[in-house]
């Protein structure tokens, strides 16, 4: 997307091809290129656009007493402002470039002996000896401050304080690219996170319509039917949304939950934030009987749950989202599990 960040939305990332070889090979092929670019860990499934199934709404969704509520409060708008604090920024992104340093180019030499050529036409080889030789260039130096500035859109004012404070930029002359490029990243990891912590969310005018609802189309094998919805079925993009969704249908405390379409995001100064979940929990004593009714928004996320483990600016869209739901008083959290969540609702409301 624009702020540099895979997206795995399948309604965004979606590739359609004609393929003149049979579809197994090709995906096989296409998929074998994808993990040789960005890695083994990276690895995505390529679906076959044959087996697109609709995603129906149920008629009457809108006259459901649960959503009703539920979207009542979910729905709710805000608008955030930044207190912005210009020294305070400029001493933050220049701490992040202090530690830069340049390591000169080197080439690096193995010397090798073969010893045999195998059938395959590989070898079998000695090592005998490695060196490494720094390579010395001429570099012409662009312009730092501009370069920076449409890298961070800050001014180059304020981009000249912060090189100046931060006392590394004799590092550009070793190799320009590689210092601007770390120092850009480096400016733009504080000022996210400075803007984050002066980020205030405030309850706007209108709402988002239920009208908006709409059928979706999803992959079969990527579909849950399920019946404690306004769907006839949920899209899970991953292992973890399957079993969560799983756990929902089961669990009798949930009356009703919605995976959250990619037209309800959060607005913070980092980009738009689409949550997953919006559940509808009751909270029951050891009759059965319903004691409290509760909200929820969640997002789930693999094992972890550490906040500090998430990738940077995941982290800080969910810290946004805490405070704008905090602000129309909707219960929030991340989980890893149904169970977690079961575990800390019951924990906060007594065990029924």
């Amino acid at each position: 997307d624009q702020a540099g960040e895979r997206v795995f939305d399948e309604q965004v990332n979606r590739l359609t091809v004609v393929a003149n070889e049979s579809y197994r090979e090709y995906v096989d092929r296409l998929q074998t290129e994808y993990v040789e670019e960005v890695g083994a860990d990276q690895r995505v499934e390529i679906k076959n656009a044959r087996q697109r199934k609709t995603v129906q709404l149920k008629k009457g969704y809108e006259l459901n007493p649960a959503f009703k509520e539920l979207w009542q409060r979910v729905a709710r708008r805000t608008r955030y402002r930044v207190q912005l604090d210009t020294e305070a920024l400029i001493a933050a992104c220049a701490d992040a470039v202090r530690p830069i340093a340049i390591a000169p180019i080197q080439v690096r030499t193995d010397r090798v002996r073969v010893d045999h050529i195998r059938e395959q036409g590989t070898f079998m080889t000695a090592l005998l000896g490695q060196g490494a030789v720094t390579v010395e260039r001429e570099y012409e130096v662009p312009n730092v401050t501009a370069a920076l500035a449409e890298e961070t859109h800050l001014t180059r004012r304020t981009l000249r304080r912060v090189l100046e404070r931060a006392g590394n930029l004799d590092q550009v002359f070793v190799n320009p690219a590689e210092y601007i490029q770390r120092a850009g990243e480096a400016i733009n990891r504080a000022k996210r996170r400075f803007l984050v912590d002066g980020v205030q969310y405030l309850e706007a005018d209108g709402h988002y319509e239920m009208s908006l609802f709409e059928d979706l189309q999803g992959y079969e094998d990527s579909l849950l039917r399920i019946e404690k919805s306004i769907y006839d079925r949920v899209i899970v993009d991953s292992k973890v949304e399957r079993g969560f969704a799983e756990a929902l249908e089961g669990m009798d405390e949930v009356k009703l939950f919605v995976k959250l379409p990619n037209w309800f995001t959060v607005p913070t100064p980092i980009g738009d934030y689409n949550p997953d979940w919006a559940i509808v929990f009751y909270v029951q004593d050891a009759f059965g009987e319903t004691r409290e009714k509760l909200y929820l928004v969640r997002e789930t996320k693999g094992e972890s749950v550490d906040v500090e483990k998430l990738r940077g600016a995941e982290e800080l869209k969910i810290e946004c989202a805490r405070r704008h739901f905090g602000t129309v008083e909707v219960d929030y959290d991340v989980v890893s599990s149904a169970r977690e969540m079961r575990e800390r609702i019951l924990g906060t409301y007594g065990d029924a």
